[in-house]
């Protein structure tokens, strides 16, 4: 009979541990499983992709590039003498990253009086996959009309099929993907994609006719 109470008892004790770990179970893996689609958002990526896997596809193909930027054969020049039409008062620059005749990396420098603006297009097998921008800015003053850059604010655009994934503004804050701004900024950096390629096919300038 004592030995029959003590099994009851056992039993008992397990099924409430058993329940006790089920409610924890609840309580915090909701709160990690948001918190890990807040941290690693990527709309657009279809449910067969998943959110880590892109981001890892990313965060890899940039590594690498960076990595053996010393590696690739490299070429730069101004963007007129490709006939490329200004976006800046000052002018700007265009080079370009190749791992053989593989453009890996662009990088089109804006310069101004008060301000630059320069985009690196990270490529991953001839698709564009993500674009870095950094705007500095300097404070005028009445002695140099060019100041000094102190003011720097970085965006970055993750894209996926030249469709835009992912896009955070300055201070990683996330913008929307759906919005007609991001809709601009896709056609636009998508565009600039496709031209700057065309004009340094193969880390080779095709140079604008005088």
């Amino acid at each position: 009979m004592a030995a029959r109470q003590a099994q009851e008892c056992s039993r008992t004790r397990v099924v409430s541990f058993l329940r006790m770990l089920a409610v924890v179970s609840k309580l915090c893996c909701a709160p990690m499983i948001a918190l890990s689609a807040m941290c690693f958002p990527l709309a657009g990526v279809t449910s067969a992709q998943p959110l880590s896997d892109a981001l890892s596809r990313h965060r890899s193909v940039y590594r690498t590039i960076e990595q053996n930027l010393r590696r690739y054969r490299h070429v730069e020049t101004d963007m007129d003498t490709l006939g490329l039409e200004p976006r800046s008062t000052e002018g700007g620059r265009l080079g370009a990253y190749c791992d053989g005749n593989t453009i890996r990396l662009l990088v089109a420098e804006y310069y101004g009086e008060t301000g630059d603006v320069s985009e690196r297009f990270y490529f991953d097998r001839d698709s564009l996959l993500f674009v870095f921008r950094q705007r500095r800015r300097g404070i005028p003053d009445d002695k140099n009309p060019y100041p000094r850059r102190t003011i720097f604010e970085d965006e970055r655009f993750y894209f996926v099929r030249d469709r835009l994934a992912r896009w955070l503004g300055p201070t990683n804050r996330r913008r929307s993907v759906s919005s007609s701004a991001a809709r601009e900024e896709t056609r636009s950096l998508v565009n600039d994609a496709h031209r700057f390629r065309a004009a340094m096919p193969a880390c080779q300038p095709t140079y604008a006719n005088p």
